[in-house]
């Protein structure tokens, strides 16, 4: 399910968002609900200066069916900081944006997810030398929210850079991304990361479900990291998963199915026994002359020969 702007919850769901501002680091932001009788406070990004937040209710989900649905929030905040003296020169700006899932009936926030990072500084003190400098660091990912499983992918992370004394920049990675690539499951209390091989089951199950041979740009690169992050399997039924990802995963443009032979050519013995049997299971519409059940004996072959 896309997140969409859903306008008209704002017309008719009574609620208050607020927000009191003081000086520098105080920030209090919050959402009222239930004919405002109940409310819940979202924090602010930690930053040395002014912050500025908005939140917009964009989405509701329906995760566990019983009580209020879910709500979506988008959170954008903007820092800036601005000193100038004869023994310092700081200037900062910070802008993020944040998707944050929240519980109401609970209270309790059971996602967020920072997908828009972008940090610029230019710093000069006479008495902490070791804060100099000036530079940039930023990332950014995309995020879908699909009920109770939320996908983070297509990280962009921007090294930080820094110049130097001579006004050259030369890049370093120093900032940490909140959440990594991967599939986020719903188990109750919050959203879990998956493994990889977990990961790469929720996406090959999604693929046969929908009997296309086109899958989304986010689930192939999903299929893709989890492959290739994987090294030996030892386990029958991961072993029959990656077998039939390598008979019957085959959405257009997809070039990673490789990856899989080199899992099960690191997985032997293990994995030899797991292509005999699932040989000797072969399914109700599988024959012995049509791909791709055909070419398990050939895989076979090659990982008993090479």
């Amino acid at each position: 399910m896309r997140i969409s702007i859903l306008v008209f919850l704002l017309c008719f769901s009574k609620l208050i968002f607020g927000q009191v501002s003081f000086s520098y680091s105080t920030k209090y932001l919050f959402y009222t609900y239930n004919n405002n009788e109940d409310t819940i406070f979202f924090s602010r990004p930690i930053f040395d200066g002014i912050v500025t937040c908005d939140i917009k209710l964009i989405d509701t989900i329906n995760i566990n069916n019983n009580g209020l649905k879910e709500y979506v929030f988008l959170k954008t905040c903007k820092g800036w900081i601005g000193k100038h003296g004869g023994t310092f020169d700081i200037v900062e700006k910070l802008e993020t944006k944040t998707y944050e899932v929240w519980d109401l009936d609970k209270k309790e926030q059971l996602f967020s997810a920072s997908f828009y990072y972008n940090h610029q500084y230019s710093r000069f003190t006479a008495y902490d030398i070791q804060r100099n400098g000036k530079g940039i660091d930023a990332y950014e990912y995309s995020v879908a929210i699909e009920s109770d499983r939320i996908k983070i992918s297509n990280l962009k992370m921007n090294p930080t850079q820094i110049a130097s004394d001579t006004n050259d920049w030369y890049n370093i990675n120093i900032i940490e991304v909140d959440n990594k690539v991967g599939v986020y499951q719903f188990d109750g209390k919050g959203f879990t990361k998956q493994s990889d091989i977990e990961t790469i089951r929720i996406i090959f199950n999604e693929f046969i479900s929908n009997q296309e041979s086109t899958d989304t740009d986010v689930n192939k690169e999903l299929m893709t990291n989890s492959l290739k992050s994987i090294t030996v399997v030892k386990d029958k039924n991961d072993l029959d998963l990656l077998i039939n990802v390598w008979m019957y995963y085959d959405p257009t443009d997809y070039p990673d199915i490789p990856e899989i032979y080199r899992i099960l050519k690191d997985s032997r013995p293990h994995s030899i026994e797991a292509v005999k049997n699932r040989i000797d299971n072969k399914k109700e519409w599988e024959t012995d002359n049509t791909a791709p059940y055909s070419e398990l004996q050939n895989l076979l072959k090659r990982l008993e020969n090479e």
